[in-house]
C-alpha cells in the first residue's frame, strides 16, 4: 500500500498507539504472573517479588499515562490513523489465514506424493528380487536396498455396537443453526433462546 504524506503521518500515529498498547499488555501479563506466583507461594513472599510487582504496576501506569497523552488533541487524525492501520493488519491476518490453508494443502499433497513414491520404490525392489532371485538391490558405494519387515499391533474395531460404553468416546454439541431457524420461526426450543448482541465499530465513509 502506498501512503500519502497524511497516510504516513497516520501510520506513525497508529504505530505509536500500538507500541503503547503492547507495553500495557506486556505489563498486564507480567502483573498477572507475579500476582499468581505471590498468591501460590508456599514458602512466603519475598521482598523482591513485592518490589517487582510494584515496578510492574508503575510501568503499567506509565504506559497508561502515555496513552492518555497520545489520545489528547487532533482526534480526527488519530481515529483515521487507527482505522488505516487496523485495516492493513486485517489484510495481513487474512493473508496469513489463506497462506495457512495453502500450506496445509501443500503439506497433504507432498505427503501423499511421498507415500506413492515409497510404494513405487517398494514395488521395484520386490520385482527386482523376484526376477533376480536376490534378497537385495545393489547400489553404488557398496550399499544395498533391502525390504525390512516390521510388525506392530493396532486396534481394529469389529463391532462398535457391542463395545462397553465406557470405552467409546462421544462428542456432542448443539446445532445452533437448526435451533436459530426454529426460534426465528417463533417456535419454542427448551434450553435455548435468541439473545440480541451488539457489536460496535467505527465506519469511515
Amino acid at each position: 500500500m502506498t501512503h500519502t504524506n497524511s497516510g504516513r503521518s497516520a501510520w506513525q500515529l497508529a504505530l505509536d498507539a500500538n507500541e503503547i498498547l503492547a507495553r500495557m499488555e506486556s505489563e498486564t501479563g507480567r502483573i498477572g504472573a507475579l500476582e499468581a506466583h505471590i498468591a501460590g507461594a508456599a514458602d512466603g513472599v519475598s521482598a523482591d517479588h513485592i518490589a517487582e510487582l510494584a515496578t510492574a504496576w508503575d510501568d503499567f501506569a506509565a504506559a497508561e499515562a502515555d496513552f492518555i497523552r497520545w489520545a489528547e488533541g487532533d482526534v480526527p487524525a488519530k481515529v483515521e490513523a487507527l482505522g488505516i492501520v487496523a485495516g492493513e493488519l486485517d489484510g495481513k491476518a487474512e493473508w496469513y489465514r489463506l497462506e495457512a490453508q495453502r500450506a496445509a494443502a501443500r503439506k497433504r499433497a507432498l505427503a501423499e506424493r511421498a507415500g506413492k513414491l515409497r510404494a513405487m520404490q517398494l514395488e521395484l525392489v520386490q520385482v527386482f528380487c523376484d526376477v533376480e532371485q536376490a534378497s537385495m538391490v545393489p547400489l553404488e558405494g557398496g550399499r544395498a536396498a533391502r525390504i525390512k519387515v516390521t510388525t506392530s499391533k493396532r486396534v481394529e474395531i469389529t463391532n462398535e455396537d457391542i463395545l462397553d460404553p465406557a470405552l467409546v468416546r462421544t462428542t456432542t454439541s448443539p446445532d445452533k443453526t437448526a435451533i436459530a431457524k426454529l426460534l426465528k420461526a417463533g417456535l419454542c426450543v427448551n434450553g435455548a433462546e435468541l439473545v440480541q448482541t451488539q457489536r460496535q465499530k467505527v465506519v469511515i465513509k
